[in-house]
C-alpha cells in the first residue's frame, strides 16, 4: 500500500479534481485505490459522479469520534463505500468520505486534533487505520485529499500518513512563500526519529496556456525551483476552458483523449514510478532512469536517490525476472552487481519474457568476460546460441567463444546457427590460414547449395565460396563459379569482375586486362573507401594501365592502414585479412 497526499497551500488549483482523475486513471490501469477525504472543512470527493456507487457511509470524522467515545478503533469497513470496479475485477475504487451529512458540522467541530494526539494516542489510531485499510481492502494506493494552509490536519496528511505528497500550486509569490515551510517540514521527516523519506511530486496547476513573451512564467518557475530545491521542472496541469469542469467531469474516464486527461495520466505515471511495490511503475522508473536522454541530467544527489530507489525495487521484486532484467542495466557500470542481478533474473520463478532470456545471458556473458571469468562467459554464450535468439545476439555470442568451439559449431551435423551467421563467421574469423580457409570453404559450399537458405543467403555464400577458392588456390573452381553466374565480363558486377581477374591471374600466371578494366570503368575512388577496398582499386588501376590512379589509391590505402581506420568494415586493421567489402584480395599462401 502506497499512501499519497494531495496538498495545496491555497485553493483554486483543482486539487480534488486532480485526485479523483488520477485515482480513476490508476483504477483503469488495474490498481485498487482508496480515496480519503481529509479536507474536513470543505469536503467534496463524494460529489463526483459514480453511477454504480454503493450507498454513502459515515466517514473520517465519524470514525475519529467513535474512537474517542470508546477508546477503541472501529472497523474501517463501515466507513468505506465502493464507487467503481473495472470489468475484469482488477481495478477498484473506494471512498472514505469526510463524514455523514447529518450533523457533520458538529462531528467535525468537536474534534480537537492536538488532544487526539496528546491524550488519546492519535498516532496509534491512524496507524491502526492504515493497517485496517490494508487488511480489509488491500489497496495498491491510498489517496488523501488534504486541507490547505498551515493546519494540524495538514501535518497529519503531509507528514504522518503519506509515502508521497503531490504538491499542487499556482505559480505566484503567495504560494511560494506558503510552500517553503510546508516543503521544509515534509523533508525534515527524513531526519526525524522515524527516518521517513517522503517522495515529493510538484505540479504547477491551472497554468494559463499563453505565450510567455515577457518571461513572467519562466522567472516564477526559476524562483520556485531555487527556493524549493526542485530537482526537475514540475509537472504541469494547464488551465482547461471547458464548462465540463462545472459538472466535475472525470476526464480520465469520460474524455480520455483530452489534454487534461493526458496531464493527469502523466502525474499518475510519476506516482507509480516512485512506488517501489508497483511492478509496472518500477519498470517505467528503471527505463526512464537508464535512458540515454535522462542519464546526463542526474546530478550526484539524484544518483544517490536513484540508487536508493533501485535497492527498494530489487528488494520488492527479487523473484520477478523482467524487473530484475531491466534493473541489471542500471548497474551496467558494476559488473559484479550486474552479474548477480542477472543471475537472479535468469533463475526467477516468473515474469521473464522468453524474448528477454537470451539477452540476459548475453549481458551476463559480457559482465563475466570483463571480470575475467572466461568459462562463465562461454557458458552464457552457448546458452544464447541454444535459445531462439535474434541473429544479432547469436553473432555477438559467437564472438565470445574460442575459435575451436566456433569451428565445432560450424562443422556440426545439426546447425544451431542461422545461415547468415555462419557466413559472417566464416568470412571474418576463418581467413587467417589454409586450415581456416578450409572451414570457410566447406561452410560456404554447403550453404551455396542449400535450398532451405534464402536467395540472399545463398548469394552471400557463393561470394564467400569464390574468395575461399582463390585463397586455397582452387582457381579453376572459382573461375567456373563466376562464369556460371555471368559469362560476359562486360556485364559482370564489379566484385565478380575483380575476383574473376584474380582467379584467372592465379590460374594462368598471366594478367587479363579486361576484368580489371570493368572494375575501374565506372568506379571513382572516394575517401569513404576502406583500406582493403583501396588496395583492390590500386591493383585494378595498375592492370588497366592507369599508374597515377594506382599510386593514388595505394597512397590512400597506406594512409588508411596507418590510421587503422576502415569505414567499410567492422574490422579496422586490414592486416592482410579480407574486410567485409566483397572487393577483396584474398590471403595468398
Amino acid at each position: 500500500m502506497y499512501v499519497v497526499t494531495f496538498y495545496s497551500f491555497k485553493g483554486g488549483v483543482g486539487r480534488s479534481m486532480a485526485l479523483v482523475n488520477i485515482a480513476v486513471d490508476l483504477v483503469q490501469r488495474g490498481r485498487r485505490v482508496l480515496m480519503v477525504d481529509f479536507d474536513l472543512e470543505a469536503p467534496g470527493l463524494d460529489t463526483f459522479d459514480f453511477p454504480n456507487a454503493e450507498p454513502p457511509t459515515p466517514g473520517l470524522a465519524d470514525y475519529v469520534n467513535a474512537y474517542l467515545a470508546t477508546g477503541r478503533a472501529p472497523g474501517v469497513e463501515d466507513y468505506v463505500s465502493k464507487l467503481h470496479e473495472t470489468n475484469d475485477g482488477k481495478g477498484c475504487l473506494w471512498l472514505m468520505p469526510s463524514g455523514s451529512l447529518d450533523g457533520y458540522a458538529h462531528q467535525f467541530a468537536s474534534i480537537d486534533w492536538n488532544d487526539v494526539y496528546e491524550q488519546h494516542d492519535g498516532y496509534l489510531m491512524f496507524e491502526d487505520m492504515k493497517a485496517q485499510w490494508t487488511k480489509a481492502l488491500a489497496p495498491h494506493y491510498v489517496m488523501i485529499d488534504s486541507r490547505t494552509g498551515h493546519t494540524d490536519v495538514g501535518g497529519i496528511c503531509t507528514r504522518h500518513l503519506p509515502d508521497a505528497v503531490v504538491v499542487l500550486f499556482f505559480p505566484n509569490a503567495q504560494n511560494l512563500r506558503g510552500l517553503k515551510q510546508i516543503v521544509s517540514d515534509i523533508k525534515s521527516e527524513a531526519e526525524s526519529p522515524r527516518s521517513k523519506e517522503i517522495d515529493l511530486h510538484y505540479v504547477m496547476s491551472n497554468v494559463p496556456d499563453l505565450d510567455d513573451e515577457d518571461q513572467i512564467l519562466e522567472q516564477l518557475l526559476r524562483e520556485f525551483k531555487n527556493t524549493l530545491e526542485l530537482p526537475d521542472d514540475p509537472l504541469v496541469v494547464h488551465h482547461y476552458p471547458s464548462l465540463a469542469l462545472l459538472n466535475q467531469a472525470i476526464f480520465t474516464r469520460d474524455r480520455k483523449r483530452s489534454r487534461l486527461s493526458r496531464e493527469y495520466g502523466d502525474i499518475a505515471t510519476r506516482i507509480m514510478e516512485r512506488n517501489a511495490e508497483d511492478r509496472d511503475g518500477a519498470i517505467e522508473y528503471i527505463l526512464s532512469a537508464t535512458s540515454d536522454h535522462t542519464w546526463p541530467r542526474y546530478a550526484q544527489e539524484k544518483l544517490i536517490d536513484a540508487d536508493s530507489h533501485m535497492e527498494q525495487i530489487e528488494e520488492k521484486h527479487d523473484i520477478d525476472g523482467e524487473v530484475l532484467f531491466h534493473l541489471a542495466r542500471w548497474y551496467s557500470h558494476n559488473d559484479e552487481k550486474s552479474e548477480a542481478i542477472l543471475a537472479k533474473a535468469i533463475e526467477a520463478t516468473h515474469g521473464m519474457p522468453d524474448s528477454y532470456l537470451p539477452l540476459a545471458h548475453m549481458r551476463r556473458a559480457l559482465a563475466r568476460r570483463r571480470q575475467g571469468d572466461i568459462e562463465g562467459a562461454k557458458d552464457d554464450a552457448m546458452r544464447v546460441l541454444k535459445l531462439d535468439a535474434p541473429e544479432r545476439l547469436t553473432r555477438n555470442a559467437t564472438s565470445l567463444l574460442p575459435k575451436k568451439d566456433v569451428k565445432t559449431l560450424l562443422q556440426g551435423d545439426k546447425q544451431i546457427l542461422s545461415p547468415s551467421v555462419q557466413i559472417e563467421i566464416a568470412s571474418t574469423r576463418f581467413n587467417w590460414s589454409l586450415d581456416d580457409l578450409r572451414i570457410a570453404y566447406n561452410v560456404a559450399k554447403r550453404l551455396a547449395g542449400d535450398d532451405t537458405a534464402s536467395e540472399n543467403q545463398r548469394e552471400k555464400a557463393t561470394r564467400e565460396l569464390i574468395l575461399a577458392c582463390i585463397g586455397r588456390r582452387k582457381f579453376a573452381e572459382a573461375i567456373n563459379i563466376i562464369e556460371a553466374r555471368q559469362m560476359n565480363v562486360q556485364e559482370m558486377l564489379m566484385v565478380d569482375a575483380f575476383n574473376y581477374g584474380m582467379a584467372r591471374w592465379g590460374h594462368d600466371g598471366t594478367v587479363s586486362r579486361e576484368p580489371f578494366a570493368r572494375v575501374v570503368e565506372s568506379h571513382d575512388m572516394a575517401d569513404r573507401m576502406g583500406a582493403n577496398h583501396l588496395q583492390c582499386m590500386s591493383i585494378a588501376h595498375w592492370v588497366a594501365g592507369d599508374r597515377p590512379k594506382a599510386e593514388q589509391a595505394q597512397g590512400m590505402q597506406s594512409w588508411k592502414c596507418a590510421d587503422n581506420v576502415d569505414p567499410n568494415s567492422a574490422v579496422g586493421d586490414t592486416g592482410g585479412r579480407r574486410s567485409k567489402t566483397s572487393l577483396a584480395i584474398p590471403k595468398r599462401s
